[in-house]
């Protein structure tokens, strides 16, 4: 709750009704259903993996290094999740691509998280020596005594993208499938459950172009006849409608693939 105060015909403050404001008055230009889907590739299209972090940043890497000294620890966990036992996917070219900031970094988590690697051997510019804090004007600087929340004595220098290629060498050495230029391009979930996703396209350029290297991911085409799909039925772009009872049927298509099984669907209106 809110009083916002507005000028009228003069200098005089006018005190307007009290205004509610909620996040949920401004939802995002998106409907929910663009990135959410339920499962449905075959056995043979799709990669089963124990535990999927998604990004390749410091939080993500560090959950797969921690996991699988975990697992490391626990061989029979490991075996239950299957022949990938943990996976990372990362959108950059190789991991830590897209880490463009420098950091200044409190080295106690990277110590906890590899208790046998010496600070010193992880990439870095050293520990910072000194600092200093300025208050600029136009044409200079005031030094001013530094904030007791701006003192890093203690802290080290890093290169994220640095830090990031060598968390996934060592997500690697720890058994982390680590998968670069993947990125997540649906959440699929099942009865309230998260189980999985969908990977983009490959090889696009900064205008969504193919480039040399373009990998198509597989399409989805459908029927509302209740006929087979195949490749010449219209390809799901965006939401199908509906105004009568209908049977939905799908089937994903991807070169060099099987295609999938048929997934259906029965849609009842006005009964």
């Amino acid at each position: 709750m809110e009083t916002v105060t507005a000028t009228v015909r003069g200098p005089t403050p006018v005190a307007c009704p009290p205004v509610k404001r909620r996040p949920s008055d401004y939802p995002p230009p998106v409907q929910v259903r663009e990135f959410v889907a339920e499962p449905q590739a075959a056995d043979d299209e799709r990669i089963d993996v124990g535990v999927l972090f998604v990004g390749g940043g410091p939080a993500g890497l560090a959950g797969a290094i921690r996991l699988g000294q975990l697992l490391g620890d626990d061989p029979a966990t490991a075996e239950q999740l299957g022949e990938v036992p943990v996976a990372l996917v990362d959108k950059g070219k190789v991991a830590g691509a897209h880490l463009l900031s420098g950091a200044v970094v409190n080295p106690s988590a990277l110590r906890d998280l590899l208790p046998d690697t010496p600070i010193e051997q992880l990439p870095s510019y050293g520990p910072v020596k000194r600092e200093s804090v300025y208050f600029m004007r136009e044409r200079h600087g005031i030094r001013i005594p530094t904030p007791p929340p701006f003192h890093n004595k203690g802290n080290w220098i890093f290169s994220l993208a640095q830090l990031g290629r060598h968390l996934a060498e060592t997500a690697e050495e720890l058994g982390v499938m680590v998968l670069p230029e993947t990125d997540a391009h649906t959440l699929l979930v099942s009865s309230g459950a998260v189980r999985g996703i969908v990977t983009g396209d490959k090889g696009l350029g900064r205008d969504g172009e193919p480039l040399g290297a373009y990998e198509p991911g597989a399409e989805i085409h459908y029927t509302t006849d209740g006929s087979t799909p195949t490749s010449s039925d219209p390809r799901y772009e965006k939401p199908i409608e509906v105004s009568a009872t209908t049977i939905v049927r799908a089937r994903a298509f991807k070169d060099g693939y099987t295609r999938s099984i048929v997934s259906q669907g029965v849609y009842i209106v006005g009964q």
